[in-house]
């Protein structure tokens, strides 16, 4: 059972390969060799931009930003983790962000002596 693991977690999330492989290897049959070709590859680089390589296509920009956004989406678990994880994007779209400042030191507060001892 030495090398299960290895001929296996490259095809993992491709069960149709995957499920076949496992029983081929547990029953002690011969395995086809598994040949990876990539669909592409996504990044997100900030500021709303991207670059993506899809299926021989070249993209960047906001086109690719949003690929790569869309796609994370269908890979996440729950259909209300997706729904959250939509509605957060979509109105961070619309809206401007926030830019607050909270001071964590306060000035000590002047006592009427001391505004009398200024005059």
């Amino acid at each position: 059972m030495n090398g299960l693991a290895a001929q296996l977690a490259c095809c993992a999330y491709r069960p149709v390969i995957c499920g076949p492989t496992a029983v081929a290897v547990l029953d002690g049959r011969r395995t086809e060799t598994f040949n990876f070709r990539t669909i592409g590859q996504l990044a997100a680089i900030g500021r709303r931009t991207g670059v993506a390589r899809m299926l021989g296509w070249n993209f960047s920009g906001f086109i690719a930003w949003w690929l790569w956004r869309t796609i994370y989406l269908t890979k996440l678990p729950r259909l209300d983790r997706k729904v959250r994880v939509a509605i957060d994007w979509t109105l961070d779209l619309v809206f401007a962000k926030d830019f607050v400042q909270f001071l964590a030191e306060r000035a000590d507060a002047m006592s009427t002596e001391a505004i009398e001892h200024a005059d």
